[in-house]
């Protein structure tokens, strides 16, 4: 069983040592189960979005069929740095799609996205709990996109508008100033409190501490 955004973050350390023939596939597996998902029978049929689990010998969908937002954005992550290095087109434009799907579609609140589409039968209301540490996957991406220098100005000024949000609902409601913390992130029942090690990590490489500083929060703290 293959993670989606653990097979995300195997095509950035692919890239990073310069193995672009694996990158590659990885790449072209994403783009294919991308474009084959809403073909798919049952309750995600017509919906897009990468699943969560991939079946890593036969390319189906695997163990955790949820569409959640994090996987998709560290896959877009993913196919924008790959754009980047390789000049390609075909990723960039596969990485556009990924943000447009995003922007467009996923609930959006006081500019954050919500963890996905549709509600958990079970209970789970996706399309009303914001992730904190999801949101700071779709700030990263939406970083890595803005680095191209092949985006025509209205892709970028809507890309740029995006990330301002995600960054001004990081800052106004995911950080919690009173007690100078990150939330998990927020739910119909309110704010979680929890604090997460990886949200953490994640905020600081992500947005870096000089530009927390420029907006109020202190990364040493």
């Amino acid at each position: 069983q293959a993670s989606t955004y653990e097979q995300a973050a195997m095509g950035l350390l692919a890239l990073r040592f310069g193995d672009f023939e694996r990158a590659g596939r990885l790449f072209q597996f994403f783009r294919t189960a991308w474009a084959a998902g809403p073909d798919h029978p049952g309750p995600r049929h017509g919906l897009r979005g990468l699943v969560n689990f991939y079946n890593a010998e036969f390319g189906s969908e695997g163990i955790e069929k949820t569409i959640h937002v994090g996987p998709n954005a560290w896959v877009g992550l993913f196919a924008a740095r790959f754009a980047n290095q390789t000049h390609g087109r075909q990723a960039l434009q596969f990485a556009l799609d990924l943000e447009y799907w995003i922007a467009n579609v996923i609930p959006h609140e006081k500019g954050g996205v919500a963890m996905g589409l549709v509600d958990d039968p079970l209970g789970a209301p996706w399309r009303r709990v914001y992730s904190t540490e999801n949101n700071l996957s779709y700030y990263a991406f939406l970083t890595e996109l803005l680095r191209s220098p092949l985006l025509d100005q209205a892709v970028r000024t809507a890309v740029t508008r995006e990330r301002d949000q995600v960054e001004n609902w990081i800052v106004n409601v995911a950080y919690d100033a009173r007690l100078g913390r990150m939330r998990r992130g927020t739910n119909p029942q309110g704010a979680d409190p929890m604090q997460a090690l990886a949200t953490v990590t994640w905020l600081v490489s992500a947005i870096g501490p000089q530009r927390l500083a420029a907006r109020g929060i202190d990364a040493e703290r």
